[in-house]
Parts: structure tokens; C-alpha cells; sequence
């Protein structure tokens, strides 16, 4: 007997305020299927802790519930989407910070190409055979016919030409310049 008159009050109540409940739900949720399954909980709640309030406290009580739960369901999306966007900027600023990163090591690519271009037909196969093929002095020196000592100045005058050219083209420091040789230089033993 006691459950026939709580589904009666359920449904009574259920068929007095679920529009309203309804109306105010969809007014903050904009969504009718979350505000459906808003007022769903509502009544759930009605059901489980509301059934012994009287008719005058009751409109109000499941005004707030209904508000306290839209509230709820609006934070956890925004936390959701703002997930989701702190992601896609993390994505987006690895990605052009890559994309930086090569466009600055073609850049700098060109630049050490430039450069080479400058120095003297034999500063230049020393600088290559150095930073590019591997040799150390005394391959260079062999493979040229030339003495240890000269290789030595070779590298050291192809380096200061580079860096200068570089200094004056971009305004960089030396240390960038020789992390970007080094770079060249790691490719061309991958290659």
C-alpha cells in the first residue's frame, strides 16, 4: 500500500513541474537531450530523497536541484572543451614549433651553402671533407696531399668566413651557427 501512494505522488508531482523543470533546464543547457537527461535526474533525486517534503518547500526544492545539476552538467563540458582546446594549442605549437625549427634549419642550411660558396676552391673541399664527409685532419691531409698544419688552417679560415657571413646575413650568434654546421653535419652521416 505504501508503494502505491509514493507512485502516486512521483507521478503527480512529475506531471506538475516537468515543464517548467524542463523549460528552465533547457534555458541553461541548450541542448534538449542533456536537458532531458537533466530533469531525469531530477526526479531520480525527487525519488530517492525528496518524497517526505511537504508541497510548499517542494516546488522550490526541485528548482534548485534542477539548477544545481544543469550548473554541474555545464562546468563538466567546459572543463571537457577546455581540455580539449588545451590540447589542440599544445598540438598546434609543437607543430609550428617544428615547423620554426625546420624552416630556421633550411634557412640556416642555405645560409652555411652561401658561405661555402665564398671561400677558395681548397678551404672549401677541406670544410666538406671535415664537416660533412667525416675525415678527420689527417685523412684530409692524405687525401690532398697536403700538410696537417694546412688542413688545420683551412677548417679554422672556412669556419670564421662561414660565421661572419652568417653574422652579417642574419645577425646570429656563433654558437647558432656552429649547432646549425653541427646539424649539417649529423645529416650528412645519416645520408
Amino acid at each position: 500500500m505504501m508503494v502505491d501512494l509514493v507512485s502516486i505522488r512521483f507521478e503527480e508531482v512529475y506531471s506538475k513541474f516537468h515543464l517548467a523543470l524542463y523549460a528552465n533546464i533547457i534555458k541553461l543547457v541548450k541542448d534538449p537531450m542533456v536537458a532531458e537527461d537533466i530533469l531525469q535526474e531530477v526526479f531520480i533525486t525527487f525519488w530517492e530523497k525528496g518524497q517526505k517534503l511537504d508541497d510548499e518547500r517542494l516546488p522550490g526544492w526541485l528548482f534548485t536541484i534542477s539548477f544545481n545539476k544543469s550548473i554541474t552538467k555545464i562546468r563538466k563540458e567546459l572543463i571537457h572543451k577546455s581540455l580539449e582546446i588545451s590540447k589542440d594549442i599544445e598540438t598546434l605549437s609543437s607543430d609550428n614549433l617544428q615547423m620554426d625549427e625546420e624552416e630556421n634549419f633550411v634557412e640556416r642550411w642555405q645560409l652555411v651553402d652561401e658561405a661555402s660558396n665564398l671561400l677558395s676552391p681548397a678551404r672549401k673541399r677541406v670544410f666538406i671533407m671535415s664537416r660533412f664527409e667525416g675525415k678527420n685532419s689527417k685523412q684530409i691531409a692524405e687525401a690532398l696531399e697536403i700538410s696537417v698544419e694546412a688542413v688545420y688552417d683551412y677548417r679554422k679560415q672556412a669556419m670564421k668566413t662561414i660565421r661572419n657571413f652568417i653574422k652579417e646575413k642574419k645577425a646570429v650568434d656563433a654558437n647558432s651557427i656552429s649547432l646549425s654546421i653541427l646539424c649539417l653535419q649529423f645529416l650528412a652521416y645519416v645520408n
